[in-house]
């Protein structure tokens, strides 16, 4: 392209604009100002056709200052027509012509005869005359009293101006970014007009406003001049939207230059060749007064085709306050780069780092973070469209940092989007890690495939949660490379919970022999088939889930259908923990045990159905707690429902039972008051040395009890001996002491 003098192509853009437009004027007698002295020009504060409000109407007059009970004075012969006395909009009309903000002569009445240079009435509080040529009862246009032929004399030497240009996405305020743009453009600019050099009359709205584009190449005209709005009379307020943009107020004026005064139009860059173009925006005053300010764009062919979904690998942290995120690398070749959200919760959610942060090579950022917070983030991609495109969101994954206690790795392995759950994300690792928070379990989040791929360490978590929510079939279960990392986790001693409803039928029905081998042997389940008909459980009796029973969602709770729930039953030494109610199916079984070649024991949970699906929250989190429980990673604490017993009155610790104990006691306690109360329950030994940390979490009011198991907090026995348990629950602290036989 080449260069172009842009002083040579300034001048002559303003030369065509100064002949494109034919200023109005109208017939008849100019008339003086309505103030003394009449035949010298005063300043005006505001002009004919200014947006009024959040862009609520079009200002209908022109207002001249003048202060509290300044005399208003008629410009011409007439005869009064209205009298309103009334509020700060107080007004007198005399023929055509209308005094605002004016609180009207006592003596004027409807009919009376003014003659020229008479008091009509006397300024307000508003401290100007918003005067108006024509309208209400005279039955003439609303017309700018500014024009030649209007307002005598009034010497206009200064020009408007022409202050910036931006480009939107027709009909939104989605800004291009950029100077690029592609399809369907609304130029706006923001201009104003100097009427004198009073404190005011240099922010007034201009009288007409156009637009012009021109080829890079030379000076041809390829779009306009256009000018769609002039202000010789007032337009129907309907129509404000379409000249002022949002943004516009009183005080403040972008011109949406591309629309018409009674409808909405643009710049269609559809038809015109790729390239570069100069965009020209005039403006012009009454008095011929003209500004051009010109930017140049690049016109590029219309993308509205969105990145992929970005595809989130792990979120990790360290025990020194730090985490990391890390995605795959999006393919698309007009790739930007990514916007990471984060979330404390799941629903309110912040960008901290854009895809100026984080551009197209970026595939992984590590910051630090406060330890004993959960964070959650989701990712999407953004490419270099002229307005940007952006992909839609990733699965949601976080991380609950610490430097003590046991770490959970949740393991997403549910890729599957053609049944019951049809969106190319989810946020189901979201779901158990919500669980697990509540719990004050700390965790880390992972794609199954970074767990093989990257290597994440599974030995490295207490217990490793792998989500295979209803996959199956098309996409597998697990992978011989999984089967074996499950394998090894569980041969070393790992704690492992497993949740899905196609586990069973897709390495069974559907697999090879040794994935039905890697279902029998390191699963420990038999598959039955692959519908139970049912979406409610019951805990078996002297099993992890003793007396929990709940359901999962049936298509009508919001989370996905379950509709082929895997009925399963027991391997070897499982135990059958829970059964789909009103049928004969088993629902999910536990080990405790050796896997394999190996005579380390570990733990496994397995589950025929979802554990996303589980509702309400409180009861996936109960849930949880029952196998955290059973994997030694946390005290359940079990409460009275509150119709079985009245709430309790006064703040008890109860002395544990059985006492002395080997290997497991009970402490129960209760709870007054209203509302959650953080409580914590700690065992101290002799020293005053702390063994372990029971329970640290909000509790309703209400009878609780807590299960010690004889572990300190690195999960190693205690030796016997004298033992004290504390409550603290805000002001109160009770202490009791037990023995511990072995």
């Amino acid at each position: 392209m080449r260069t172009i003098n842009k002083t040579a192509l300034c001048l002559s853009l303003l030369a065509l604009s100064a002949g494109s437009l034919v200023l109005a004027s109208s017939s008849g007698a100019t008339y003086p100002w309505p103030l003394a002295p009449m035949d010298v020009q005063h300043n005006v504060s505001a002009t004919f056709g200014e947006c009024r409000g959040d862009r609520d109407h079009f200002h209908d007059g022109t207002d001249i200052p003048l202060g509290y009970g300044g005399a208003v004075l008629s410009v011409a012969d007439g005869t009064v027509l209205t009298v309103d006395p009334s509020g700060a909009n107080a007004y007198i009309r005399v023929g055509r012509f209308c005094y605002v903000h004016v609180n009207p002569h006592p003596d004027l009445h409807v009919g009376d005869p003014i003659q020229q240079g008479d008091v009509v009435g006397t300024t307000n509080d508003q401290n100007h005359i918003h005067f108006k040529d024509g309208g209400g009862a005279s039955g003439t246009t609303i017309i700018n009293a500014l024009r030649p032929g209007g307002l005598y004399p009034f010497e206009d030497p200064y020009k408007p101006t022409v202050q910036t240009i931006n480009f939107y996405e027709n009909g939104t305020t989605q800004l291009f970014p950029t100077a690029k743009v592609s399809g369907l453009v609304d130029i706006v600019s923001r201009s104003y007009d100097r009427t004198d050099m009073s404190t005011y009359g240099g922010n007034n709205g201009v009288y007409s406003i156009g637009w012009q584009v021109f080829a890079a190449e030379d000076t041809t005209s390829v779009e306009g001049p256009h000018f769609p709005f002039t202000f010789d009379t007032k337009p129907s307020d309907s129509y404000i939207t379409n000249v002022y943009f949002p943004g516009s107020s009183t005080s403040v004026y972008y011109y949406i230059v591309t629309n018409q005064i009674s409808h909405d139009s643009y710049w269609d860059t559809r038809w015109v060749d790729p390239g570069h173009y100069l965009v020209a925006v005039y403006c012009c005053d009454t008095r011929d007064n003209w500004d051009t300010t010109t930017v140049w764009v690049e016109v590029a062919e219309q993308d509205v085709e969105r990145p992929a979904t970005p595809v989130l690998k792990s979120v990790t942290g360290t025990r020194d306050n730090s985490l990391t995120v890390s995605w795959q690398a999006n393919k698309e070749p007009d790739l930007k780069g990514y916007r990471l959200h984060h979330s404390y919760d799941g629903i309110n959610w912040y960008c901290n780092y854009d895809e100026d942060d984080l551009p197209d090579t970026t595939t992984q950022l590590t910051a630090d973070f406060q330890n004993d917070h959960s964070l959650f983030f989701k990712l999407t991609a953004v490419d270099s469209a002229a307005i940007p495109n952006e992909s839609l969101e990733s699965d949601i994954y976080g991380t609950r940092l610490t430097d003590v206690g046991p770490k959970v790795l949740l393991v997403d392995g549910f890729d599957r989007t053609s049944d019951s759950w049809t969106q190319p994300s989810h946020p189901f690792a979201f779901s158990h890690a919500r669980a697990l928070d509540a719990l004050g379990v700390a965790f880390d989040c992972c794609a199954n495939e970074a767990a093989v791929l990257d290597s994440i360490p599974l030995a490295d978590y207490h217990a490793v949660i792998w989500i295979l929510g209803d996959e199956g079939q098309e996409d597998s279960t697990f992978t011989p490379t999984e089967q074996s990392l499950v394998t090894t986790y569980l041969e070393g001693g790992g704690n492992f919970f497993l949740s899905g409803s196609e586990v069973g039928y897709d390495l069974v029905e559907l697999g090879s022999t040794a994935d039905a081998d890697f279902y029998h042997q390191i699963l420990k389940a038999e598959y039955v088939t692959d519908d139970a008909e049912a979406n409610t459980v019951e805990g078996v009796i002297g099993t992890i889930f003793d007396g929990l029973n709940f359901a999962f969602d049936d298509g009508t709770h919001g989370i996905y259908e379950e509709n082929k729930p895997d009925a399963i039953a027991e391997m070897g030494a499982s135990v059958v923990n829970l059964v789909y109610s009103g049928t004969s199916y088993k629902a999910g079984v536990q080990y405790q045990g050796v896997f394999g070649r190996s005579n380390q024991e570990g733990r496994l949970v397995y589950l025929g159905f979802p554990f996303e699906t589980v509702y309400p929250e409180s009861d996936r989190t109960a849930v949880m707690g029952r196998v955290l429980g059973y994997f030694g990673l946390f005290t359940p604490v079990e409460s009275a429902l509150q119709d079985e017993l009245p709430l309790p009155r006064v703040f008890t610790l109860h002395q544990n039972y059985p006492n002395p104990f080997n290997p497991t006691t009970t402490i129960t306690f209760a709870l007054p008051g209203e509302g959650l109360q953080q409580t914590t329950l700690r065992i101290y030994n002799l020293l005053g040395q702390q063994v372990r940390t029971l329970l640290e979490a909000p509790l309703a009011p209400g009878f609780h009890r807590v299960t010690w198991n004889g572990q300190d907090d690195e999960d190693h026995r205690v030796s016997s001996g004298i033992y004290f348990y504390v409550l603290r629950v805000g002001p109160f602290v009770g202490t009791r002491k037990m023995v511990l036989l072995k």
